[in-house]
Order: C-alpha cells, then sequence, then structure tokens
C-alpha cells in the first residue's frame, strides 16, 4: 500500500496580489478590464475600489491572482486598503 506523497511547497497553488494605482482617470481600470477580458474599455466609470480574482494555469500549476483596482486618490480609506491587503497577503 502506498503512503500518500507529503505536500511541498512547488506542489502547493501560487497565490499572487496586484494592487494598479495610478492618478485619478488615468484608465487603470480599462487596462485592468484588457488583461482580464480581452476587450479595452474607452467609457468612463468612477472607480471606488474593484477587487478582481483570476486563475491562470501555466505549465500544469495553477496561479491564483487578486489584482485590486484602487480610486486614484490618495485618501486615508485608500491608504487603509492598502495596508489591509499588503497585511493580509503576508500571512
Amino acid at each position: 500500500m502506498n503512503s500518500p506523497k507529503p505536500l511541498i511547497m512547488a506542489d502547493q497553488d501560487t497565490r499572487y496580489r496586484l494592487v494598479v494605482l495610478g492618478a485619478s482617470r488615468t484608465g487603470k481600470s480599462s487596462i485592468i478590464h484588457m488583461f482580464l477580458n480581452g476587450k479595452f474599455l474607452d467609457t468612463y466609470k468612477e472607480t471606488v475600489e474593484d477587487l478582481h480574482y483570476r486563475e491562470f494555469t501555466i505549465d500544469d500549476k495553477t496561479i491564483k491572482v487578486d489584482i485590486l483596482d484602487t480610486a486614484g486618490n490618495k485618501s486615508k480609506r485608500e491608504r487603509e486598503i492598502l495596508f489591509n491587503f499588503n497585511y493580509i497577503s503576508s500571512r
């Protein structure tokens, strides 16, 4: 009877967190939409904050990606979001 193979780090899925920063009305959301959906948005909709999630398979490995689309202002709320997003991703 074969015993289960121990799970090593190389066998685990990989997760990345990406925060997109930039000035207001510069196309951050449109670039993210193009990356995720293959279509560029040329209409403007003000972003408060959006979190996108996708899984990609590369060389038979699953890559999980969280993308935080920020509002483009440097408000206290945005700094809190970035801090918390960083804190969560470092656990």
